[in-house]
């Protein structure tokens, strides 16, 4: 009898025991709480509690026992259904923890591996198999992905689904692959409940042929989205994408603000507000700049890291580390970046490139340099393995190429990660982050604000072979004038820059043009949605895909006609190179950088003529322009000539200039 009271005594002890512990946890005590399981005996139940505390603890260590000590539970015991099923779900739980501490640390593969471990225990669990899709996709390896996504789907269930039609949908979009895009947006909206997400991506996939169907998709989210503020904020920022791209900046800036007024906390909203104020005309540039640093600063605090020391290495070379999304593939960027991958001095500088984006085909950077170019893709690292990644590679300078444009990681400049930061040719003004030190400009911008300048061009433009080979000052680019090819010898402007640089002011003035110059005719890329009166001789010219053929519509153009305020850069190399004379409005009153891009190609070209400060002194730069091509069939040759052997393609003097430059900044930190 005594025994029998013994043993109740303990199990109610026991029972107060457990009670006590798991009250803890649901406390946050979760310490506590697994001492006081330890003392237990050690039941299936309270090996499954011992096992989900350590899950629990969320550190390396606790998550690797709690794996192995469910594990253990699924493998040898016979555990009730109740319990068996909790065991599954809290086991998937630590394989999903795991391979994402993995993730963030950079190890993508460690992270698969463990997460396979985790499918041979508990085989086509939907989120394990869904999780491995993600990883591959997230290693570049898409075949392996769709397969494991289109596992899931037929697994899936509801709540996982639009996950993975989204990852689906992504997957197919960076192969370029239109239809399946549209399968998985289609077949995504007839499965799931949540739909607002897939009719994002559904504007997002008309944006690049529809507008109107681009902007119903977007409005039907908007619609269905109603309780869903992140995501309401996201289709704003899409819709602002939209009028952008449509030419319409006024409408762009409201649905970037509505964006970050319904989510506070969203950086894209906020990069793209201030990034397409550079497209205004209504707004001066004391208010961009304040604007930008109002950004900056909350960059900064969003993604602000506990605080580094200044890291200070002691490298035989200067190690730089170089972050765009744009390194390959067409976009202009690679014109810009040729000859700093593959000119710098192999012997006194380490070359990194941090790729937002997956690793391309880098034959296109390949010299005798080449070998010593260290290529990362950061695309999918979170915060902490970017930090991580570019500490391991000892970076002295860190340079951003994308500034506020859609990919780029100002996250990582938040964080004082290298002893010298700089922002540098892929967005033309400062980001306003703070631990950026210096936006690299040149000499002729006269801007001294947080800037830093070159002594000769801010770029080099590498020039692409010509149709029949590499070009020289008479290269094989079958040069010609509109104007003496027609009968009628009518002057043809043009401009091949994007809508959103064609602000009300930028078509008023090329109307007055139009006006003034009866016998001329306007060839533009897009119509933009300013009515021009003289709309009979403007047209637009459908723009090629391949370089080659579309550099040779420049031959359809005597006079380009420069943007403002956001004058062009690649259009600018582009007409210069097909000898097109560029005639851009400089401001030399508050030296607006995003203003004065052309200006300091055509200075460093020889061509300081072609440089306007007023609209009045545009015009007789025009008239000046016009006789002379009357008079001189051959001046597109001599635009052609003067362009390849000014600054702006002079890859020795460049490279030297730029050397020397981080050589200074670095002994002045």
């Amino acid at each position: 009898m005594k025994r029998k009271i013994k043993k109740n005594m303990n199990h109610q002890m026991n029972h107060i025991t457990y009670d006590t512990a798991v009250s803890l946890c649901e406390e946050g005590n979760v310490l506590a709480g697994l001492n006081l399981f330890k003392q237990l005996p050690l039941t299936d139940e309270v090996l499954y509690a011992i096992a989900t505390c350590h899950k629990d603890m969320n550190t390396l260590s606790d998550m690797m026992t709690s794996k192995s000590m469910f594990t253990t539970l699924l493998k040898t015991h016979k555990l009730s259904h109740e319990v068996a099923t909790r065991v599954k779900i809290n086991y998937v739980s630590v394989i999903t923890l795991l391979s994402k501490y993995y993730i963030d640390h950079g190890d993508y593969y460690q992270a698969v591996s463990i997460t396979k471990e985790g499918n041979e225990i508990i085989p086509n669990d939907p989120a394990l198999i869904y999780n491995l899709g993600h990883m591959y996709k997230c290693l570049g390896q898409y075949d392996t992905a769709i397969q494991y996504l289109v596992t899931a789907l037929s697994l899936g269930q509801n709540h996982t689904l639009v996950d993975i039609y989204y990852e689906l949908i992504n997957i197919y979009q960076d192969r370029g692959d239109l239809v399946n895009t549209l399968k998985y947006i289609n077949l995504g909206l007839t499965k799931v409940y949540n739909k607002a997400g897939l009719y994002n991506a559904l504007g997002l996939y008309y944006i690049q042929s529809d507008y109107r169907l681009a902007n119903n998709a977007f409005h039907t989210a908007l619609q269905v989205g109603q309780d869903d503020p992140p995501m309401l904020a996201k289709v704003h920022t899409n819709i602002g994408h939209l009028y952008s791209v449509m030419g319409q900046v006024g409408e762009s800036l409201q649905h970037f603000e509505k964006a970050f007024t319904i989510n506070p906390s969203d950086t894209l909203s906020r990069q793209n507000y201030v990034m397409n104020l550079l497209y205004s005309d209504k707004i001066d540039y004391k208010t961009i700049i304040r604007k930008h640093m109002e950004t900056g600063n909350f960059l900064q605090k969003s993604h602000r890291q506990p605080p580094l020391s200044v890291p200070i290495y002691n490298n035989t070379k200067i190690h730089i580390g170089y972050v765009s999304g744009d390194f390959f593939g067409t976009h202009p960027m690679t014109h810009f970046l040729h000859a700093l991958l593959t000119q710098y001095t192999g012997s006194k500088y380490e070359i990194y490139c941090y790729c937002i984006s997956d690793i391309g085909d880098t034959s296109n950077y390949s010299n005798s340099n080449s070998e010593q170019i260290h290529w990362r893709s950061i695309k999918y690292l979170s915060l902490e393995g970017c930090i991580k990644q570019v500490l391991q590679d000892t970076i002295d300078v860190l340079i951003d190429l994308s500034g506020h444009t859609g990919a780029n990681r100002m996250d990582l400049f938040a964080n004082r990660v290298a002893k010298l930061q700089l922002s540098y040719l892929g967005y033309p003004c400062i980001t306003g982050m703070p631990e950026i030190d210096y936006y690299v400009i040149d000499q002729t911008f006269n801007n001294r604000f947080k800037t830093a300048s070159l002594p000769h061009c801010f770029t080099h433009y590498t020039v692409p072979s010509g149709p029949s080979g590499p070009s020289g000052p008479s290269g094989p680019w079958g040069l010609k004038l509109p104007y003496h090819s027609s009968e009628s010898r009518c002057i043809t402007f043009g401009s091949l820059n994007k809508p959103n640089k064609v602000n009300d002011s930028v078509a008023q003035l090329w109307d007055h043009i139009l006006e003034i110059f009866p016998k001329s005719r306007l060839i533009l890329k897009k119509i933009s949605n300013y009515q021009f009166k003289n709309a009979d001789r403007v047209t637009t010219i459908e723009i090629t895909s391949k370089y080659e053929d579309y550099l040779q519509q420049y031959n359809m153009i005597d006079i380009a006609l420069d943007t403002f305020p956001y004058a062009g850069t690649t259009t600018t190399c582009e007409a210069l190179l097909m000898g097109t004379p560029v005639i851009t409005l400089a401001d030399r009153q508050t030296h607006t950088i995003h203003q004065n891009t052309t200006a300091s190609l055509l200075i460093n070209s020889g061509l300081d003529h072609l440089v306007a400060t007023t609209p009045d002194q545009f015009m007789e730069i025009i008239q000046k322009t016009i006789t002379t091509i009357e008079a001189n069939p051959d001046y597109k040759n001599q635009i052609h000539s003067n362009f390849l052997n000014g600054n702006v393609t002079n890859s020795t003097q460049y490279i030297a200039d730029f050397e020397q430059l981080i050589s200074n900044l670095l002994r002045s930190r």
